[in-house]
């Protein structure tokens, strides 16, 4: 990690970044993580964890990257209207049929690796918001903070738009996962007991 002054982070940004890594901690202690992550086969012999950075993700294609930039299109749709409408519905419905475009063209072994990306990478980040906006509770001069940390998501994903998975490439998964962490909390906290039950997938159910 370094210290804040080493990585040159303000304290607070420097907090919440340790805490999404303690969260990776908390993933990795639950029963039968490691058993499960090999049985994604997608490590090609490397049980030591690096094939989770350096996983082969068609990044280049352009099919690819057009149905992702469909999918990400998509998902800031949802975000653009009231939790709990009946628009909001509409455009995860949308979203859902642009997801699936996209795993038609990914393949099903890369698709269980942008799934466990959401799950595991995409769920941290979207801790970071969570954990500061719970903090406001108690610290209310939080809020402008907690503020800003949701709004870089959704500035992530209109760049990740514009441009592309040939770009961001994996790191454009931590937006999209933290996006859904986000409706699905929004539609029910029930998700978080699912998201332990159900390991390496956000196919927890429509937000």
């Amino acid at each position: 990690m370094g210290t804040p002054t080493a990585t040159e982070l303000e304290p607070l940004d420097w907090s919440v970044i340790l805490l999404h890594e303690h969260f990776h901690q908390y993933q990795y202690a639950l029963p039968n993580y490691y058993e499960q992550v090999l049985e994604l086969d997608l490590h090609n012999g490397d049980k030591g964890g690096n094939w989770m950075l350096s996983y082969p993700f068609p990044y280049e294609d352009p099919g690819v990257n057009n149905s992702f930039g469909e999918l990400t299109h998509a998902l800031a749709a949802v975000l653009d209207v009231d939790k709990g409408s009946a628009e909001r519905t509409l455009r995860m419905d949308q979203y859902r049929t642009a997801e699936k475009a996209f795993r038609d063209s990914v393949g099903e072994s890369n698709w269980r690796y942008f799934q466990f990306q959401l799950w595991q990478e995409g769920v941290a980040r979207w801790t970071e918001i969570a954990i500061v906006e719970a903090a406001t509770h108690v610290r209310p001069e939080l809020a402008e903070f907690a503020s800003r940390k949701r709004e870089s998501i959704r500035l992530s994903l209109s760049a990740i738009q514009r441009e592309g998975l040939r770009t961001w490439k994996r790191k454009a998964f931590y937006s999209v996962g933290a996006v859904l962490a986000m409706l699905l909390n929004d539609a029910s906290e029930s998700w978080r007991a699912r998201y332990l039950e159900h390991l390496f997938t956000l196919d927890l159910g429509t937000p």
